[in-house]
């Protein structure tokens, strides 16, 4: 699992994924690849039923979410005496990596309310090592840290736990050696973080689902249509750019089919697709299993230096808030590629009057698209 080879690539790429413990399986390596985290390992004794119980749970995820002011959430967790521990458990079949971290986030407070999660990005690996006589079996694991975003709505007397400021005291009463790691690893993460989460474009985006349904299966189908959009010419100048290319990152996907065209016409060893919006992920038809998604800010992007070959910012910058903002996503692009595309529109007023028109009352007020900083052609 620490290497992925070309033959391993296409074989797990060639349309396998029946289950979701492949690509479950397939996302470890490429996390591997593209991200440096520690691993925490854990070796201990135990009993044959309970030797025989982990056989059968392969993979398992813990979770650190966080609130507005870096408190981390931490279970009650009573057996001798009163502990603390971190939401987890085994991956689910029919699961990946967001839709179990989204699961445990949903049990903090029983499901009454369905919390809004932010920058969701994993931590740690896990290595639990069991052994039963001179058998052994080990279960990996991965932690991911979250933000939760709608705390205030959260019933705080119903929950199993309590969102707490990590010290010293409160991490020696964390009984798991794994979740002790893991919420120290979050809780200084925390404290180093210097990002600004769009909220207002990440709401809109949420708040309009139904407008983007809208959007996708009347608009785009029967009047943006690709002919119109020139979506042919368009493939044809990217795929130009993409010979011999074998890892490729979108960094802001949206609800784009662009990864998945762009998939079936290259020999990627693997793709990502990051936005900072997850509700917009929700539009992506997921047979194309083939993609791996993110959940970052562009301009903090946490992966390794040159993890991708190449690194696509599609009408995105005119997004930004600030020069800083912009300079921000560029100087993160080429950290983390060896080389960048970029597309990005013309100011729609200087193209005509149905594009400015387009922009201004559909995309701006009734889609909610939050973003003025356009390109200017001289």
């Amino acid at each position: 699992m620490e290497n992925l080879n070309k033959t391993e690539s296409f074989c797990l790429l060639d349309k396998v994924f029946k289950e979701k413990t492949e690509y479950v399986k397939y996302s470890f390596g490429v996390y591997k690849k593209i991200y440096s985290l520690p691993t925490i390992k854990y070796e201990g004794d135990v009993s044959e039923e309970l030797f025989n119980y982990v056989k059968h749970r392969k993979y398992f995820l813990l979770l650190s979410a966080y609130d507005e002011v870096g408190r981390i959430y931490l279970e009650r967790n009573v057996q001798e005496k009163l502990y603390w521990s971190l939401p987890g458990g085994s991956i689910h079949k029919n699961e990946d990596f967001h839709t179990a971290v989204k699961r445990l986030a949903n049990k903090i407070n029983g499901g009454s309310v369905k919390l809004l999660l932010g920058e969701v990005e994993p931590v740690a690996f896990i290595e639990n090592k069991f052994i039963y006589k001179d058998q052994f079996y080990i279960h990996y694991g991965i932690a991911f840290m979250a933000r939760i975003r709608n705390k205030g709505q959260l019933e705080t007397e119903d929950t199993e736990g309590s969102f707490v400021h990590l010290n010293e005291k409160e991490l020696n009463n964390i009984n798991r050696y794994s979740n002790k790691e893991v919420a120290r690893l979050c809780n200084n993460k925390i404290k180093l973080s210097k990002d600004k989460f769009p909220e207002v474009e990440v709401s809109a985006n949420e708040n309009y689902q139904y407008r983007y349904l809208i959007h996708n299966n009347i608009i785009k189908r029967f009047i943006l249509t690709p002919r119109l959009k020139k979506k042919d010419l368009f493939f044809k100048l990217i795929n130009d750019k993409l010979n011999n290319v074998k890892s490729f990152l979108d960094i802001s996907c949206g609800d784009s089919d662009i990864l998945k065209q762009l998939s079936l016409r290259h020999y990627f060893n693997y793709v990502v697709g990051n936005d900072i919006s997850w509700s917009q992920i929700g539009f992506i038809n997921k047979d194309n299993n083939e993609v791996i998604y993110t959940n970052h800010n562009a301009a903090h992007l946490p992966f390794k230096n040159n993890s991708f070959d190449v690194s696509y910012c599609g009408n995105t910058l005119h997004h930004m808030s600030s020069r800083e903002e912009m300079q921000s996503t560029l100087d993160s692009m080429f950290r983390v590629s060896k080389k960048i595309i970029i597309v990005e529109i013309e100011k729609p007023k200087n193209t005509g009057l149905i594009p400015h028109l387009l922009n201004k009352y559909w995309y701006q007020k009734y889609l909610g698209d939050v973003g003025g900083v356009l390109f200017i052609k001289k």
